[in-house]
């Protein structure tokens, strides 16, 4: 903590970007501002969440990946989601175990700045010089460590210990087009709906990359299926969408559809209700 404290960027550095409202505050954006708003009180399920920060979100907050942490960040535990549309940013490719140092780094910095947003322009000179990623062999060449910037901002839980804490990061240096709003300001109005939403989906649970929630292999003992196959058709059998599937498994829709489509010639069925009927069938059946 005290290498970091050292690393980032103090109260007057041009690398921190603190916005505090003028006197004559007004929203530059008020029509985009409010459909973001509207939109995220209809998400409750995570693919929703997905499509909410990779649409009009993305003009008011330009994001790459979006790491969103809750939990007691003093005593444990910490638990993240991560929203991404790059290849292999997925929660479940990314052990807890590679992100809590750096969450709970940047959530004591934000505690001690005052627990104001701020965006961090210097990131990879700070990757650089700190071993916050060390041993992390997870990452793809595109992930955090690609980053230009971050935006860091939370909410504290004053009724217990359950906090908040979210860090938007942005690999492009120039402002998207059309931008007329300070991305900080823009995340510290946002993060309250980025929170309530969370509050609404189940957490993905996976805690190896591609890992499934149940063992597949009594559908690999049970059929000719192959091992992404058998994953796949455990989350078809707790009701997930293809798109909710691709993000879980790091795949495309299009490829999920291709899988099902193989999986039903094997198992000599039409749709997803016969397929899950047969794999739960008793072996022999």
């Amino acid at each position: 903590m005290e290498t970091l404290g050292k690393m980032l960027p103090r109260h007057d550095s041009p690398f921190l970007d603190k916005w505090e409202p003028p006197p004559s505050f007004s929203l530059p954006e008020p029509d985009r501002f409010l459909r973001v708003i509207r939109a995220s009180l209809k998400i409750d399920r995570h693919v929703q969440l997905f499509k909410w920060v990779q649409g009009e979100f993305q003009r008011l907050v330009p994001n790459q990946v979006l790491v969103c942490a809750w939990g007691d960040f003093a005593a444990g535990p910490i638990r993240c989601d991560i929203v991404s549309a790059l290849p292999g940013m997925r929660t479940g490719y990314l052990a807890k175990s590679d992100v809590e140092p750096l969450i709970a780094a940047m959530f004591s910095f934000w505690v001690e700045r005052g627990r104001c947003p701020f965006r961090v322009d210097n990131w990879q000179d700070i990757l650089a010089h700190h071993n916050f990623l060390a041993g992390v062999d997870t990452l793809p060449p595109t992930s955090l460590s690609a980053m230009h910037s971050v935006l860091v901002h939370g909410i504290l839980d004053k009724r217990g210990s359950d906090h908040s804490f979210f860090m938007a990061f942005d690999q492009d240096a120039q402002t998207m087009p059309g931008q007329t709003s300070s991305p900080a300001m823009m995340f510290e109005l946002l993060v309250p709906y980025i929170d309530a939403a969370l509050r609404r989906i189940v957490h993905l649970h996976v805690e190896t990359p591609g890992e499934s929630p149940v063992q597949s292999n009594q559908f690999l003992t049970n059929s000719a299926l192959s091992k992404r196959e058998a994953e796949i058709m455990e989350w078809v059998c707790l009701g997930k969408t293809n798109i909710e599937i691709g993000i879980i498994l790091d795949l495309s829709a299009s490829t999920v559809k291709s899988h099902l489509g193989r999986i039903f010639h094997k198992l000599d069925v039409t749709n997803r209700a016969q397929a899950v009927t047969k794999l739960r069938q008793p072996a022999g059946r």
